[in-house]
């Protein structure tokens, strides 16, 4: 049995330890989040203004909450990963983040339970050792046999204030507060923290009300210099990408800098459907016809989806992206494809490969590296299940919940 000391173990051993299957197994049910994904967006300097913004530098000095406000794509995430980054440099092993999303249907990322679990790998499993608390938590959960039973909800909340309860100063970044869905249930345990930890959360509302009235607050609406200067070097970033020349490439970078709003989202998807446009008329034309707003643009992508050959397998996937249990894959995009519904049966041919671009607009959904496959933002699943309101597009996809587990029980 390796030394286990009152907080922490040496690297060395919590390597040997985690190589032991009991142990990783007790450590399958926490999920320690990821910032690579956001920095993957961030094109280079931007968001370097929040570090020295006034609101930003007075919270980093106190013991309060820092609520960063900001609509639909306006940057939030890569602003909260900003900070992040900054925080590690200063105090790595006391900062703790959690990114709720909406996209993700297995509660991991959208509920007081999930974040639970990540704060909890963080603060009790890093690079200096595994503190006591988890390993009696580990102990607990393995004592019915080698797999172990998932901690409850109660388990992780007792052993994350234990572990706070050891440690200095720290700080807590919370991004996406309006895309959790156990909001009042994450407020309270975040109001029974110790007062030495400071809070920073964004989110398109105050989640709290009167709670975090008094709080520091940094808002992205409206009038704001340092987004629309984020949004121009995201641009010239970009821009290089697509086969714009000359005055026309001027054309695009002036007029979505115009019509920005402070949303990054809103740019990103003019962007990519200007790009796709065959010929500089056309691009021209589409110019002085872009959608107002992130609704607009995903009504005309479901629109022009729609429109396609290929709209009854869009359907299919759309149905599954926005109510699965379990994200997809590239692979089992093409396995649900395969399935004809009508004759109830199975292509398993596999003669060709999946394009989903071809398939679904690509404002709706996105592919990352790993082949992953998912809603390309929050703000299309809030669409597409709001949708049903929308006189232009009720008529075309019914995406609901009842009929996307009747096609998903067929899958299965």
């Amino acid at each position: 049995m390796l030394p286990i000391f009152p907080y922490r173990v040496e690297h060395s051993s919590l390597f040997q330890l985690m190589k032991k299957k009991r142990f990783k197994n007790g450590l399958m049910h926490l999920i320690v989040p990821q910032t690579r994904v956001a920095d993957d967006k961030r094109a280079e300097g931007t968001g370097e203004w929040i570090l020295n913004h006034p609101e930003y530098v007075k919270w980093k000095q106190s013991s309060g909450a820092l609520w960063i406000q900001g609509k639909a794509g306006s940057g939030k995430t890569i602003l909260s990963t900003t900070i992040i980054r900054n925080l590690q440099q200063a105090a790595p092993e006391n900062l703790w983040y959690h990114y709720f999303d909406s996209r993700d249907n297995t509660g991991q990322k959208t509920d007081l339970r999930g974040c639970l679990q990540s704060i909890l790998l963080q603060a009790g499993a890093n690079r200096e050792g595994i503190h006591s608390a988890l390993k009696d938590l580990f102990d607990n959960c393995t004592r019915q046999g080698l797999t172990g039973y998932p901690p409850t909800t109660k388990d992780l909340t007792t052993t994350v204030m234990e572990i706070f309860e050891t440690i200095g100063r720290g700080y807590i970044v919370l991004d996406a507060m309006d895309e959790c869905r156990e909001t009042v249930e994450v407020l309270e345990w975040v109001q029974s923290l110790p007062t030495k930890l400071s809070l920073l959360f964004t989110s398109r509302n105050n989640p709290g009300g009167n709670t975090w009235r008094e709080c520091f607050k940094i808002s992205l609406n409206g009038q704001n210099a340092k987004v629309d200067q984020d949004i121009t070097t995201y641009l010239e970033k970009e821009i290089k990408k697509c086969k714009f020349k000359g005055d026309l490439r001027t054309e695009v970078m002036n007029t979505l800098k115009e019509k920005a709003e402070g949303q990054f989202r809103w740019v990103d998807c003019q962007l990519k459907a200007l790009a796709s446009c065959a010929s500089a008329k056309i691009a021209r034309k589409a110019l002085k016809d872009l959608p107002e707003d992130l609704e607009q643009t995903y009504i005309k992508a479901i629109k022009w989806t729609w429109e396609s050959r290929n709209r009854e397998d869009a359907h299919h996937v759309l149905l599954w992206l926005t109510y699965a249990f379990k994200p997809l894959t590239v692979r089992e995009v093409g396995d649900i494809l395969a399935i004809d519904f009508e004759r109830n049966c199975v292509d398993s041919s596999n003669e060709m490969e999946v394009q989903i671009n071809l398939i679904i607009d690509s404002t709706l959904v996105s592919v990352d590296m790993n082949s992953n496959v998912q809603l390309a933002h929050a703000s299309v699943k809030e669409f597409m299940i709001n949708q049903q309101n929308s006189a232009q597009t009720v008529r075309l996809f019914k995406i609901n919940e009842l009929l996307a587990h009747e096609k998903i029980g067929c899958k299965m």
